[in-house]
């Protein structure tokens, strides 16, 4: 990557191309990115702390006083867009939010209610919403996924339900449109990590699981990678560092280690490049130590700066997390990407051999030779299966179902860059064989097909999941037929 000015360090030439690789890329630095610490557990047995701190990620030293919770209380993973941050106040009866302007000092305000009573939640977010996972309600533990719209007040809305309940600081991170849950307490520490699609609602699905098990875990992520860190795995306090890329599925990786105390209830956040984890628990007593390291590289953690008051069990964000696409905070839509930038894996699924088959597999385009095995649709499909994909996604709709007027309204999608198998995206409104389908970056169409003729024509989000919605209507019910795009209009013939 070449070398560029940055805004809080305007050195050299201006490369308009690599400004506008960092802005799209996601790796631009936000001059004053700040990062937020709230509330916290400080031993000295009343309610809690109700100190907010902050610090500039972008310049090592010690934190400084921002303002005060409502109430002193042990506060979890927090939300934050470019603009707010939101904390939980955990006080009794353990459903209340609220909420301060990152940019301008002051004490925090009510933002609303969570959907159910619970503490020791985990947090992810992207610029327009706002999620909170799991959780202990005091004799058990919660699979509850609720969400907000960050940019206005009230009570959460139901959003799903995790794949394992669990609690105590379940750490959650996230990109513009994937939120990731890794680890927590059930109340034994667990691997687990599961996935939503923020945009959406619905179940969280298994992304895969930790290195090691860890509750009581920092959390923090770019845009790409999100990163988990200084936790309990059961028995001790362990100080690894372990990331996962957020687009794919699959294990996470150690990939560095604390440097000065191995804590547990420390808090993370980030910028595109750098991951502060402030204060924690290290079974004697609440420390105030601030560590930063390279989220890009890993390593051993390095010295940042101290806490205002040592704690544990802290609300912590950023308006530069890897969510809000590390900061940018323009209005350029990303191009979409194009040539041999956006990627070289073509893919087929399904056909006949005698019989349906389910097989998915994979060529690399500009290199000749034999397909390789990808992975498996959740069913098997004849002919008559449409196709389309984003640069990072393929989505797969309906198909013969082996009979003669047999339509299926299956919906699957793959991750391209990731071999495995298909998991199920929704349904069409109507089942099908023969639609006619084209896709840009960001919507695939379905028009018409057989099972019987059909004039329907749905569309999908690719970066989502769920049911197809109604985009109009065929001039006439069509079978097979062909269909292109330019990106922008579609034709069908």
């Amino acid at each position: 990557m070449a070398n560029y000015p940055q805004l809080d360090d305007q050195v050299g030439v201006w490369k308009l191309k690599d400004v506008n690789d960092a802005l799209m890329g996601g790796y631009w630095r936000v001059h004053g990115s700040r990062g937020l610490c709230a509330g916290g557990n400080d031993g000295s047995g009343s309610d809690g702390q109700t100190a907010i701190d902050f610090v500039t990620l972008t310049t090592a030293g010690n934190a400084t006083d921002f303002g005060d919770c409502t109430n002193g209380a042990e506060r979890t993973g927090a939300i934050s867009s470019n603009i707010r941050f939101i904390c939980d106040t955990t006080s009794s009866p353990y459903v209340a939010t609220e909420y301060v302007t990152i940019q301008t000092q002051g004490n925090a305000a009510d933002f609303g209610d969570h959907t159910a009573t619970r503490y020791f939640t985990g947090s992810a977010s992207n610029s327009v919403r706002g999620l909170k996972f799991g959780g202990e309600t005091g004799p058990s533990d919660s699979n509850v996924i609720d969400f907000c719209t960050i940019a206005s007040t009230g009570n959460f809305i139901d959003f799903g339900n995790l794949t394992q309940s669990r609690r105590s600081h379940n750490a959650g991170a996230g990109s513009p449109t994937r939120a990731v849950v890794m680890g927590g307490q059930t109340p034994s520490s667990v691997n687990t990590i599961d996935f939503v699609e923020i945009a959406t609602t619905g179940n969280a699905v298994d992304f895969g699981d930790l290195d090691t098990a860890m509750g009581a875990a920092a959390q923090t992520s770019s845009s790409t990678r999100a990163v988990l860190c200084s936790g309990y795995d059961g028995s001790n306090r362990v100080g690894n560092v372990q990331f996962i890329t957020i687009a794919s599925q699959g294990n996470a990786t150690d990939y560095g280690d604390m440097d000065a105390i191995t804590t547990n209830g420390a808090g993370g956040a980030s910028n595109s490049v750098k991951a502060v984890i402030s204060g924690g628990y290290t079974g004697s007593s609440y420390h105030n130590v601030i560590e930063q390291f390279n989220i890009p590289t890993g390593g051993t953690a390095t010295d940042f700066g101290n806490l205002t008051v040592g704690r544990g069990n802290v609300g912590t964000g950023s308006n530069a997390h890897g969510g809000l696409n590390e900061g940018y905070q323009g209005t350029r839509i990303a191009p979409i990407p194009q040539g041999l930038g956006a990627g070289q894996l073509g893919v087929n699924a399904g056909g006949e051999t005698g019989s349906n088959v389910s097989d998915i597999s994979f060529v690399t385009i500009d290199t000749t030779g034999n397909a390789q095995t990808f992975g498996d649709l959740s069913a098997a499909q004849s002919y008559g299966m449409g196709a389309g994909s984003s640069s990072t996604r393929g989505v797969f709709m309906g198909g013969y179902g082996g009979s003669p007027l047999a339509g299926q309204n299956v919906i699957d999608y793959i991750t391209i860059g990731s071999t495995g198998n298909a998991t199920d995206f929704g349904d069409l409104s109507v089942a099908r064989w023969g639609g006619q389908n084209t896709s840009n970056n960001i919507r695939q169409i379905n028009m018409g097909g057989s099972g019987p003729y059909s004039n329907v024509i749905d569309f999908v989000t690719i970066a989502s999941t769920g049911n197809a919605a109604d985009f109009g209507d065929m001039q006439a019910a069509l079978g097979q037929g062909a269909a292109c795009s330019n990106g922008h209009g579609g034709l069908s013939s």
